[in-house]
C-alpha cells in the first residue's frame, strides 16, 4: 500500500513538472531587432502565456569596445576618443491584438553624452555608435519575474546604415 502511495505520488509530481514545462514550452515568441543611428529598435509578438496572460518584455543591450561618432555644427565627424561599453535595460508593456498574441515595438537610443564618447568639446553632438551588440529580448507572463521565453540578437553596428541583427538562440 506504502509503495502504491509513493508511485502515484510520483507520479503526479511528474505530472505537474511536465505541465510546467510545456506551458512554457508553449509560449510563442518571435521578432527582429535592428540597429540605426545610435537607437536598438525590436518589435515582435508574443502568444501562448496561458490563462495569465504575457504583460511585458524587456530588452537587455549590451556591447563593449564601441566607438562614438561625433559631429561639429559645420557638419565634420570624427570617432569620439573613448571605447565604450553599453550595459542597457529596457521594457515595455504588451497589447493583445485580435487573435489573442501580443504585439511589441521598442525604439531605445543607446547614444553615450559627448563627454562619455570623448567627442572635442561641447560644440558636438553624437551622431551614432559602432561595434559589436548583444540584445536580448525576454518575454514575461503577468505575475512572474522570470521570464517565459528569450531571444538573443548579435548585432554589428555600421557608422550611418541601418543594421537587421542575427537572432542568435
Amino acid at each position: 500500500m506504502f509503495l502504491k502511495k509513493k508511485v502515484i505520488a510520483t507520479i503526479i509530481a511528474l505530472v505537474l513538472v511536465v505541465g510546467v514545462l510545456s506551458a512554457e514550452a508553449g509560449v510563442n515568441f518571435g521578432g527582429t531587432t535592428g540597429l540605426g543611428g545610435g537607437s536598438v529598435i525590436s518589435s515582435g509578438k508574443v502568444g501562448g502565456c496561458g490563462n495569465q496572460g504575457c504583460a511585458s518584455v524587456s530588452m537587455h543591450v549590451t556591447g563593449s569596445n564601441l566607438t562614438a561618432w561625433c559631429q561639429n555644427n559645420g557638419g565634420k565627424i570624427a570617432p569620439g576618443q573613448n571605447t565604450l561599453t553599453v550595459d542597457s535595460n529596457f521594457s515595455t508593456s504588451l497589447t493583445i491584438d485580435s487573435n489573442g498574441n501580443y504585439d511589441f515595438y521598442m525604439e531605445e537610443e543607446i547614444l553615450p553624452t559627448v563627454l562619455e564618447a570623448g567627442c572635442p568639446n561641447g560644440n558636438w553632438t553624437v551622431v551614432d555608435l559602432t561595434g559589436p551588440i548583444t540584445v536580448t529580448l525576454s518575454a514575461f507572463a503577468t505575475g512572474e519575474t522570470q521570464p517565459a521565453a528569450t531571444l538573443t540578437f548579435a548585432c554589428e553596428a555600421v557608422f550611418g546604415v541601418a543594421t537587421q541583427c542575427t537572432e542568435i538562440n
